[in-house]
């Protein structure tokens, strides 16, 4: 709720869904998908987040505002998989079929993966539980803490998937000017 660029996004309407709505499916969507939580923080007006997810039977975690990892961390141990896969509402049009082979390379030993070849805002990325763990308990800088991964990528087992994808249209969720691009991409492939 209180992204500087575009407050309140998570539930920002695209297509009569909020942004939320649209993170949870595509997440649902996931073959062989495992436990679903979302991960926001305790701040008051985040409030609204933890009683949307309860309310529709989604875990929530919430955690410190600005230490995200810590947040993921704590999430994670209500997740009972190897593969965590993460998921931002700046990705609402995410395509879940670029999950399935990045669960795969972190169950062949890689520590984190991600994609290539997909336009900003269909992204995503895995890592294992252990990876997190150690991420959780070395990364010590702000920005390893705010930002999740960057310690993982370095010094993790990495691995990246790379994807023909031929809509590069960036449907990263950041501004107001992408909501309504989004929306109108939304707009287009509901029309399809």
């Amino acid at each position: 709720m209180g992204s500087t660029r575009l407050p309140g996004k998570v539930f920002a309407d695209i297509g009569g869904k909020p942004v939320l709505e649209h993170v949870l499916a595509a997440a649902r969507a996931i073959d062989g998908h495992g436990r679903i939580v979302v991960a926001t923080s305790w701040l008051p007006e985040d409030a609204r987040i933890g009683i949307w997810c309860r309310l529709r039977n989604v875990k929530v975690y919430r955690g410190h505002p600005t230490d995200v990892l810590n947040r993921f961390f704590w999430a994670s141990r209500l997740h009972d998989r190897g593969a965590i896969v993460r998921i931002t509402a700046d990705c609402p049009l995410l395509d879940p079929e670029l999950v399935p082979p990045l669960i795969r390379l972190i169950e062949e030993g890689f520590d984190y993966a991600t994609v290539e070849g997909a336009p900003a805002g269909r992204f995503c990325e895995a890592f294992s539980a252990k990876m997190l763990w150690a991420a959780h308990h070395g990364a010590h800088t702000a920005e390893d803490r705010e930002h999740v991964v960057p310690w993982m990528v370095r010094n993790g087992r990495c691995a990246v998937h790379r994807a023909e994808y031929a809509d590069q249209r960036d449907v990263e969720l950041n501004t107001a000017a992408d909501l309504e691009r989004i929306r109108a991409i939304a707009a287009e492939q509901v029309a399809a």
